[in-house]
């Protein structure tokens, strides 16, 4: 067994004051298989910054890192125990919320993959091995308080994104874990983000997580109208034909449409039938959106796709129930 000797950082004060860097191995984060999945500190704001230390000491370590909580979430697992190998208790509390733990159990689950783990990891796959320009790549600028040069950071969600263990195919697998909002508003931002990049792939996965059922549906369409569909060859011109299909049956000139034109209106109708499509069918037919911008808005990708989008559940997480009688 080799034991490493971790040093404190030097000055040991830091920009909020000496306590943020007197950390234990427990506020490092949880170890677990030879990886690490990073804090989101919960108390305080003294305690900001401790993630960036604990990430550069792990990573001179070589140790990789599943996962930075990340978002709304918090949680802090270095603090949880291991019951057996196969459980882990950790309680939701002001160290820990719901989004956090949605997080921490994707990951626990599944240890087996290969994932990327920093932005570093990231911007080197895609750049180096894919040859994909960092433009496309989903970014966000931060104004510097000495220079005059924004700093460009990439990968900014730090949602997993990995590979599945071998003998399967090694296509990269993007994630989106639904918070407890009702609604899909976060994933639609989260997809219009990553489309640049998504349209200089050739093949990926998407897989879509919640801790029910109810919004895949919904989410399963929405990632239809907003990746599968702009990315096919030319969808503008089919969604444009559709338009003009419709509006010459809805205005009963029914002699001006054939039977070719019917059979490929009932086939558009499933592919174009998003609330997103209804949207543009309505604005066009009046005049407030022309063909032009459609074509903009929908131009299509020169590169063949091949799209796989899951959903999936999660539901490892169980409550432990006090026992009646027990006071707690």
């Amino acid at each position: 067994m080799r034991v490493n000797y971790i040093e404190p950082p030097v000055p040991a004060i830091g920009a909020y004051g000496w306590i943020k860097n007197l950390v234990t191995l427990a506020g490092g984060g949880l170890v677990v298989h030879g990886g690490a999945i990073l804090h989101r500190y919960g108390l305080g704001s003294w305690q900001r910054g401790r993630e960036v230390i604990w990430e550069k000491t792990l990573a001179a370590l070589q140790v990789p890192i599943y996962l930075t909580i990340h978002g709304q979430g918090i949680c802090e697992p270095g603090a949880g125990r291991w019951l057996d190998g196969k459980t882990f208790v950790f309680n939701e509390s002001v160290v820990a919320n719901e989004e956090g733990l949605r997080q921490l159990e994707f990951v626990l689950s599944n240890l087996g993959n290969r994932y990327l783990e920093t932005e570093q990891d990231k911007v080197a796959y895609f750049c180096s091995e894919l040859n994909v320009s960092a433009h496309h790549l989903p970014s966000k600028s931060y104004a510097g308080r000495y220079t005059a040069r924004p700093t460009i950071r990439y990968f900014v969600d730090r949602t997993p994104m990995f590979f599945l263990p071998v003998p399967a195919p090694q296509v990269v697998s993007f994630t989106y874990i639904q918070g407890p909002e009702a609604n899909l508003t976060g994933f639609a931002h989260h997809l219009q983000t990553y489309l640049a990049l998504f349209r200089e792939l050739s093949e990926f996965r998407f897989l879509f997580l919640a801790r029910t059922d109810g919004l895949f549906g919904k989410a399963s369409e929405l990632f239809r109208d907003l990746v599968t569909i702009p990315l096919e060859s030319n969808p503008a011109d089919d969604l444009l034909r559709y338009f003009r299909i419709r509006k010459a049956w809805d205005l009963a000139q029914y002699t001006s449409v054939t039977e070719g034109d019917l059979i490929f209106r009932n086939l558009a109708k499933e592919r174009f039938g998003g609330s997103r499509f209804e949207h543009f069918y309505r604005a066009w037919k009046v005049g407030r959106v022309s063909e032009q911008e459609i074509r903009t808005e929908f131009q299509g990708s020169d590169r063949h796709h091949t799209i796989e989008f899951e959903v999936q559940l999660l539901t490892s997480i169980a409550p432990i129930l006090p026992v009646p009688g027990e006071n707690r």
